[in-house]
């Protein structure tokens, strides 16, 4: 059997398996992709589908915005499952300020379980940690406590830590980085955000 013979069998066993397990996409698309994925990543795991046929498995539940976005991503990267899922998370504006901020803001609907309330939360806070690279206690401790100080900021202040953040390796300051991100701040701007003189 050559190696696309046995691909396209591959794929057919496959997605004859998880046709039953799993939903297509909506389109209220920010709001639907978390679940998606999460629901696909269950799947594709218990299933132990191969790296190689996971985008190809999951295009076809895509929204028809998500394919769209995926037409337009190309190169080597376009058959690796998890940057197409970094990149429709990123075009889709599921940073983790939007984690976050989410995270806050739901609250259990007229209805619901808390069972299902709960599951959105800790979905919301899983992605958020996971885009924070947070993988133990110290950096959970570390980004709660700067969180903290990031919402007491102005909204210049603020602007300023963001655009320090972005040059660094895991896109957010530590303690220690943000205390003296903020401590030049202040030493170079009054309590207007206006410059010193020196």
């Amino acid at each position: 059997e050559t190696g696309i013979n046995s691909k396209v069998r591959k794929l057919k066993q496959y997605g004859d398996a998880i046709r039953n397990m799993v939903f297509k996409m909506g389109e209220n698309t920010p709001h639907e992709f978390l679940p998606f994925i999460t629901k696909f990543d269950q799947v594709f795991d218990t299933l132990e589908v191969p790296n190689e046929l996971r985008v190809a498995l999951l295009t076809p539940y895509l929204s028809e915005k998500c394919r769209t976005l995926l037409n337009q991503f190309t190169g080597e990267d376009a058959s690796s499952y998890d940057d197409i899922k970094e990149y429709l998370m990123s075009q889709l504006r599921l940073v983790p300020s939007y984690f976050v901020d989410e995270f806050n803001r739901i609250t259990r609907n007229v209805g619901e379980t808390f069972k299902s309330y709960m599951s959105r939360l800790s979905m919301l806070l899983r992605y958020y940690l996971q885009s924070r690279n947070v993988v133990d206690f110290d950096s959970l401790f570390q980004l709660l406590i700067c969180d903290k100080v990031k919402a007491s900021l102005s909204e210049n202040v603020l602007s300023h830590v963001l655009r320090s953040e972005v040059n660094l390796d895991t896109q957010w300051a530590d303690v220690n980085k943000l205390s003296d991100i903020l401590d030049t701040y202040h030493a170079n701007y009054d309590r207007f955000d206006k410059p010193k003189a020196s």
